[in-house]
């Protein structure tokens, strides 16, 4: 598990590098990690900063050790296994979950430029973990 977590802190830095270089490019004007964080700092009053860094690191090291406790289920190869996770993890946070706390619209309202930087950066983030945690 300790190996997986540290999967996904790889894994949660590829993802944070997709999402700078779409900033870059001018395909979104910010980041749906950091979006969240402005919405939790207007629930609670916590800086968005601590926020938008600790918890996207937090919630992908705790999926990487998620992963690694799913992986020996799935008899699938490991990179295969690894970007369906991260598919399943941009599902069930941007439809479920973070629609739910109040926290990010439904994905369907999203931009599709967001939108689709968002799932690449989770096959990324899915595929880094998977060949991190071998």
């Amino acid at each position: 598990m300790a190996r997986g977590a540290a999967a996904g802190l790889l894994g949660t830095a590829a993802l944070s590098a997709t999402l700078t270089a779409s900033k870059a490019a001018g395909w979104v004007p910010l980041s749906a990690p950091h979006e969240i964080s402005y919405r939790f700092r207007a629930k609670t009053g916590v800086h968005h900063l601590p926020v938008w860094f600790v918890g996207h690191y937090a919630y992908g090291v705790a999926c990487g050790g998620l992963f690694s406790l799913l992986r020996p289920l799935v008899p699938a190869p490991r990179a295969l296994a690894g970007t369906a996770f991260g598919l399943a993890v941009w599902a069930f946070s941007y439809l479920g979950v973070m629609p739910k706390l109040g926290l990010y619209p439904p994905a369907r309202w999203d931009r599709p430029s967001r939108r689709r930087t968002m799932i690449a950066g989770h096959l990324i983030y899915g595929l880094v973990l998977a060949l991190a945690g071998r």
